[in-house]
This record gives C-alpha cells, structure tokens and sequence, in this order.
C-alpha cells in the first residue's frame, strides 16, 4: 500500500470543545489521536472527558490546511536538517494562527 505522508493543521472537536494541532504526517497522526482516546490516554484531559461522555459519534476531525513538503521545499531550496527545522517551524506558526483564529491560547493546547 502506497502511503504519502503529508503535513497538516487540524482541528478536533466534540460539541463546542475544538482541540487544534499540526503533524507532519496527518494521517498517522489522527489515528493516534484515535488510539490515545478509546484507550483512555489522550494528552487532553478534556478532550478525553468529553470523549468519555459523547462517544465516538461526536467527534469530528477537520484538516484545516495541508502544507505540502513537496511545495515548501521547492520555494526555500533547503534541504536535510535545515528544511525540517524550517517546515516544523512552518507548520507550528500555522498552528498558532489557526488557534488564534478560534480563540484558543496556544501555550493551553493540551488543556
């Protein structure tokens, strides 16, 4: 099976709760998400309250914006160590701004 890793912002949310993060590779990272939540271990305790409460059902995941490694290399022309401090940078300021935009305080993410 042919897996392309794509970067990504995302939201989580049940109910008016939203959960905002990025990964580098979104698809890994929504099961993971899924994973941590039916196991009872998810880092947001209040995501995985209100998950414990309304159930699968209820959540909803939204990419808010892909950001294509491909793209990003070809308009910086960086490569190895300093192409991935730059997109993890990339990817953590789209982070903050998508946050920003509903209201969340970035440095209470996993809150």
């Amino acid at each position: 099976m042919l897996r392309i890793k794509i970067g990504c912002i995302y939201k989580i949310s049940i109910g008016e709760y939203y959960y905002i993060g990025m990964s580098i590779d979104c698809g890994n990272r929504i099961n993971s998400h899924l994973t941590d939540l039916h196991l009872n271990k998810h880092s947001s305790i209040k995501l995985q309250q209100m998950f414990n409460e309304f159930g699968f059902t209820s959540l909803k995941f939204e990419i808010l914006e892909y950001i294509s490694k491909t793209d990003i290399k070809k308009e910086t022309g960086l490569k190895g160590k300093a192409f991935d401090n730059y997109y993890r940078k990339l990817l953590l300021s789209k982070e903050k701004l998508h946050m920003n935009m509903y209201s969340i305080n970035f440095s209470l993410n996993t809150q």
